[in-house]
């Protein structure tokens, strides 16, 4: 069997177990938000598949896990719902926008 195969890279900034987003980028690299290691996670992080690195961006605004980020026509990512069970009300979405890493807007 042909094809991509696993190989180790490096390891995330913050330590992530569930509830994790990921979104493809136009440029290559990927946008890891949000998540749950013992509680629910704002930070952000970028991998780059070039050479297998984390690199900390600039974090949600509202923690969350178990949410969605979709990338958008203008380049922005959107991050929108959470898993209610441990937060208490559900926030409207937030942007993030790519202006040297992740900038939110409200």
């Amino acid at each position: 069997m042909g094809g991509p195969l696993w190989r180790p890279t490096g390891s995330l900034n913050t330590p992530r177990d569930e509830g994790t987003a990921a979104t493809l980028l136009p440029d290559g690299t990927v946008l890891i938000a949000g998540g749950f290691d013992f509680y629910t996670l704002a930070s952000a992080e970028i991998y780059n598949p070039t050479n297998g690195t984390w690199t900390l961006t600039g974090p949600l605004q509202v923690a969350r896990d178990y949410h969605t980020t979709t990338l958008l026509a203008n380049g922005k990512v959107l991050a929108a719902g959470e898993y209610l069970a441990r937060t208490p009300k559900l926030e409207k979405g937030r942007f993030a926008g790519r202006v040297m890493g992740i900038g939110i807007d409200a």
